[in-house]
């Protein structure tokens, strides 16, 4: 009975700050998206293969106060299979160039036209409390070697093979009965199960 009593106690705490998660989300002021071209616009490539990712010469800032752009007159192909490293120095701007392919940083001016999917893969490890599988599936469909592919190459075989339940182990709230190394590991899963571009903040961390 205290169990039920206590765990009920943890649920409505859970969804209390839930609820003001969204409100504070929902009361944040719009974004002006106007300079950015809708997703999966087909691009005239004259026959050749055309590109996931287009980035045309854009400039884009965090502030309309700031004298300054972030970024500047950068342009980008990416083509199915191609691998991307923005490299350069604390602060050059390589996450809000990502945060710009995401559309979460206002563009000045140039485009961005993207086909497909995207998933991100933020500095921080996200886990929610539930399995381990569940975690990288995230809603997905369990398709068996898919799931296995996606596990070999994200190194979580062994990790698999020392939790108590395998794959079917909880990992906690924000995942807190997991090392930092397996945290990063199943996030990085997550991404591999979801979308056919994936763009990773400090994946080398």
């Amino acid at each position: 009975m205290l169990g039920q009593l206590r765990e009920v106690f943890e649920t409505g705490a859970e969804l209390l700050v839930s609820c003001r998660r969204i409100q504070t989300f929902l009361e944040l002021e719009e974004m002006d998206v106007k300079a950015i071209n809708a997703s999966n616009v087909r691009l005239n490539t004259n026959g050749k293969q055309m590109p996931e990712l287009s980035v045309n010469n854009i400039s884009a800032k965090w502030s309309e106060d700031s004298p300054y752009p972030t970024l500047q007159n950068i342009s980008v192909y990416l083509r199915p299979g191609d691998l991307l490293a923005v490299i350069g120095p604390v602060g050059a701007g390589k996450s809000s160039f990502l945060m710009t392919i995401l559309k979460e940083l206002p563009v000045l001016e140039g485009s961005i036209q993207t086909v497909g999917t995207i998933s991100y893969a933020s500095q921080e490890p996200w886990n929610f409390n539930n399995s381990v599988r569940n975690n990288i599936l995230f809603g997905s469909e369990y398709y068996e070697h898919r799931y296995k592919q996606v596990v070999h190459v994200c190194a979580l075989k062994r990790d698999l093979q020392i939790f108590p339940f395998g794959d079917k182990t909880l990992v906690g709230e924000k995942g807190v009965s997991l090392s930092s190394g397996q945290k990063a590991r199943i996030t990085l899963a997550r991404y591999g199960i979801h979308g056919t571009g994936s763009p990773y903040d400090s994946p080398i961390d």
